[in-house]
């Protein structure tokens, strides 16, 4: 879910790997052959030419060189990266003399690993859980039914990844599997009753992960692509996606929509539902303990010149039995971007979110009302976790982590992630917090840390 053990075991295939690496960019260095010294510069894929200061005929030279600066790497899945490292290389030159030496170099390098993670999250309960192959944010992080997390898509800088990588909690090790169809960012995803997860991006498009073969497959596009909705799994096998923003036709250029469309997983096929009452989008679905899907809150639509997308208080509730919606009582508070977790008791919890709404609400399904419930004061786009008893887990878009325990009169925040915006906050099976990637500079710097939080 978006916002945001010990030791750093060998990773196969990871970034603190080595990589068996060619160059494919401009190269500086200095080697000192069999016979001379030797400058190596040039431009290719594995072989650059170098100039000898010497003038010395020989053939057969044989040195090492250290080449430092841009160089481009062939990162395993299917695309180059423009990092700056140092390679280690060994050379062979052969050459004549014809006023400068000239020689061919054949290189074969190894891009020495990156530096332990400089992200140190603050507060108790915290424990690296190794690095990602590729740093990212804006990705998805699913939890699988065997207990894996299957992390997919996301930035890295200005490069929209289609790399996807699987995390074992029991080995505790990260690997990358299976490439999605294209490269995704600020999509969603959501574990079908299958065991399969469906991805679904703003432009519409959808694919399905299958966790067996590690394998992506392409499925049936949305009629409507769509920004910021909400998409949940239903118990007979469906998923729905509702809401978001679209482009439309009215005054307003992009428009919050109320439009939903259920996904088959048996056919693979789309189906339009009957609208929500409200359109909205950046809202919260959360399904209840019958089956049911609460929505909540998100960005609307009004006539007024002053505020033209209100955030709302309303709710709806859907029911997969009759594909109908129904209105449930409003929040006292109008938001969105926040945060909702269904309780052990089977209330929901709603907490944070725009504007400044620092208060957190209880949904009884039983009754259809709301109550107030202890306030948590986070920043935007809270994520809600359940922890391992009755108590609840928040961190927010900034990285805050706050707890609230049984009988708590207010939630308190315990820490900071320090993983920035557009990390992902996952409930493991154990319980724990799998808090994956993120990027503390904007977009400059995606991170590949990954953190373990115990909340006790």
């Amino acid at each position: 879910m978006a916002i945001g053990r010990e030791g750093d075991p060998e990773r196969p295939d990871s970034e603190v790997a080595r990589w068996t690496a060619t160059t494919a960019g401009f190269v500086a260095g200095l080697g000192l052959g069999a016979l001379q010294p030797l400058v190596v510069v040039g431009f290719g894929v594995g072989i650059s030419a170098g100039l000898s200061p010497v003038g010395l005929v020989f053939i057969g030279c044989v040195g090492v060189v250290l080449t430092v600066g841009p160089v481009a790497v062939l990162v395993r899945g299917g695309r180059n990266a423009t990092v700056p490292i140092a390679l280690a290389s060994l050379f062979l030159a052969f050459g004549m003399l014809a006023g400068n030496l000239v020689v061919v170099r054949l290189q074969i390098g190894f891009a020495a690993p990156r530096p332990p993670s400089e992200i140190h999250p603050t507060g108790s309960g915290w424990s690296a859980a190794g690095h990602l192959v590729d740093g990212r944010s804006d990705h998805t992080a699913t939890l699988l039914a065997d207990g894996r997390v299957l992390v997919a898509g996301g930035r890295d800088r200005s490069v929209v990844l289609a790399s996807a990588e699987l995390y074992d909690p029991l080995t505790e090790t990260w690997r990358k599997t299976g490439l999605m169809s294209s490269g995704r960012a600020d999509h969603d995803a959501t574990l079908l009753a299958d065991g399969r997860v469906l991805v679904v991006d703003g432009s519409g498009a959808a694919v399905l992960f299958d966790p067996v073969t590690e394998q992506w497959t392409v499925t049936s596009s949305l009629a409507t692509g769509r920004a910021a909705f909400a998409i949940v799994s239903l118990i007979d096998g469906r998923a729905l996606v509702i809401g978001g923003w679209i482009s439309d036709a009215s005054s307003l250029p992009e428009g919050p929509s109320g439009s939903a469309e259920l996904y088959d997983s048996a056919s693979g096929a789309w189906s339009p539902v009957g609208p929500m009452t409200v359109s909205r989008a950046e809202h919260s679905a959360t399904r209840l303990a019958d089956g049911r899907i609460l929505v909540v809150g998100g960005w609307g639509r009004s006539s007024s010149a002053n505020d033209p997308r209100p955030a709302l208080a309303s709710a709806e509730i859907f029911d997969p039995a009759t594909n109908t919606w129904t209105n449930v009582s409003s929040m006292r508070d109008a938001r969105s971007g926040h945060g909702a977790v269904l309780e052990v008791a089977g209330t929901v919890v709603v907490v944070g979110g725009r504007p400044e709404a620092v208060t957190a609400e209880r949904f009884d399904p039983m009754t259809g009302t709301w109550s107030q419930a202890a306030p948590v004061e986070l920043l935007l786009g809270p994520t809600a976790l359940r922890a391992r008893d009755d108590g609840l887990v928040f961190v927010d878009g900034l990285g805050a982590v706050a707890k609230l325990d049984p009988g708590d009169a207010a939630g308190r925040v315990v820490g900071n992630t320090e993983h920035g915006f557009g990390a992902t906050a996952t409930r493991l099976a154990d319980g724990r917090i799998l808090v994956v990637g993120g990027s503390r500079y904007g977009r400059a710097d995606p991170l590949a840390d990954v953190h373990l939080f115990d909340p006790g």
